[in-house]
């Protein structure tokens, strides 16, 4: 098998729609030393970059977004 993903073997995916949420949770790539990271962009994905970004080859066999 070569490098890099098999996209047919993901059954899953979990999609971040903004990067403004203010839970700081301790994990999160937003929270630093808990505040907000200063060079996070604020950003909201749209209906049309989600399209964009999910192609219907790629959802076709997944069971949760």
């Amino acid at each position: 098998m070569g490098k890099g993903f098999v996209y047919d073997y993901i059954s899953g995916l979990h999609l971040e729609l903004t990067t403004k949420c203010n839970a700081m949770c301790p994990m999160c790539n937003r929270n630093f030393k808990g505040k907000v990271r200063k060079d996070l962009s604020i950003l909201e994905l749209t209906l049309n970059d989600i399209k964009k970004i999910l192609k219907p080859n790629f959802i076709r066999n997944k069971r949760t977004i």
